[in-house]
């Protein structure tokens, strides 16, 4: 009956250590590299992209002073929150000056 008993016990701890194995790589997923490009809301910690989604940022001090701006960023992406971690981000030119540049000649050019 002892041994019945320890056996009895072994087998469900295997069974545990299984089942913790099986959910444990989901919860460690390796972070994505990601680069997004939107605008910085709800105090920085949210980057509305293309009008409809919204990514989460982890490190919210690095765009809080950007509100309302479109910027690029890069950083890692957690899968298992959707969060990004920002590791760097620039401003997005406006039209105008994007315009601008535009009608400016190449180097070397010779307007007449």
């Amino acid at each position: 009956m002892k041994r019945y008993v320890a056996v009895s016990i072994v087998f469900v701890g295997a069974l545990a250590a299984m089942a913790s194995a099986q959910s444990a790589p989901n919860s460690h997923a390796k972070p994505k590299s990601i680069s997004l490009a939107g605008k910085v809301m709800n105090g920085g910690a949210e980057l509305l992209c293309s009008g409809k989604r919204t990514w989460a940022i982890m490190n919210t001090e690095l765009l809080r002073a950007h509100v309302g701006e479109s910027v690029m960023i890069r950083g890692l992406l957690d899968r298992a929150t959707g969060k990004i971690q920002v590791s760097s981000w620039e401003p997005m030119p406006s039209e105008a000056s994007a315009s601008a540049r535009l009608a400016t000649p190449p180097f070397g050019v010779r307007s007449f």
